[in-house]
């Protein structure tokens, strides 16, 4: 996961709805949000987001079948924040057995919204993804002893549980990314300065490529050694 940076205002298609439920003395209900601002508001979430969804970081498109408007806080125990445009983001659905598909109505720890969401995880060789701490080199140790945790580390290995952050397929992805990268450290990310230009550029692209926390954390270990 990484920070979504938003904007400070919400978009004028949800303060023009707002305004009109008022109006007609409606409820703010997410069901009120049709295409043709549906679809307009996925497209702004989506360029938001550069592409990746908000839990797990892979390529997400705008289609209706592809992605889902993701509240943060669920419908079903918040509804004052149905239309609240800091608690809804795009995550990846339907094939897939992780992120908004297994998260439900569950509550986990908001760090989309936080800068330094990218540091409370680590990326290991073996494509998962784990709390940013010494103490396992394992999911499951971590989950078999989350009671010997900070709580904030317990809250970040229910997230990832939650989410399913760790099932086979994104740790098959995640693997193959840390590898890649691993392969060609030596070469292409020999220097600070070749690290920082690609972070640079990678940082400031429209169109993310996948798993860019992964890749930053890795080049960040990276510096210490050249």
């Amino acid at each position: 996961m990484r920070f979504i940076r938003k904007s400070r205002l919400e978009p004028q298609l949800l303060t023009d709805l707002k305004q009109r439920l008022i109006t007609e003395r409606k409820n703010f209900s997410f069901d009120e949000l049709r295409n043709p601002d549906k679809k307009n508001f996925r497209a702004m979430l989506i360029v938001e987001q550069k592409y990746l969804c908000c839990y797990c970081e892979q390529e997400i498109e705008n289609h209706p079948l592809r992605v889902v408007i993701e509240h943060f806080l669920p419908q079903s125990k918040f509804n004052v924040q149905e239309l609240d445009y800091f608690n809804l983001h795009l995550s990846c659905t339907q094939s897939n057995n992780h992120c908004d598909t297994v998260k439900k109505d569950e509550l986990i720890v908001n760090l989309l919204l936080h800068p330094d969401c990218a540091s409370f995880f680590k990326y290991m060789p073996t494509g998962e993804i784990l709390p940013n701490t010494h103490e396992y080199k394992s999911f499951s140790d971590f989950k078999a002893n989350i009671a010997s945790l900070q709580l904030r580390f317990q809250a970040v290995v229910h997230l990832i549980t939650v989410l399913d952050l760790n099932n086979l397929q994104l740790v098959s992805e995640r693997k193959k990314t840390f590898h890649d990268l691993i392969s060609v450290k030596d070469t292409q990310f020999d220097t600070l300065d070749k690290i920082e230009d690609y972070l640079e550029k990678q940082s400031n692209k429209a169109k993310s490529s996948r798993f860019p926390s992964l890749v930053e954390y890795l080049l960040n270990k990276q510096k210490t050694k050249v």
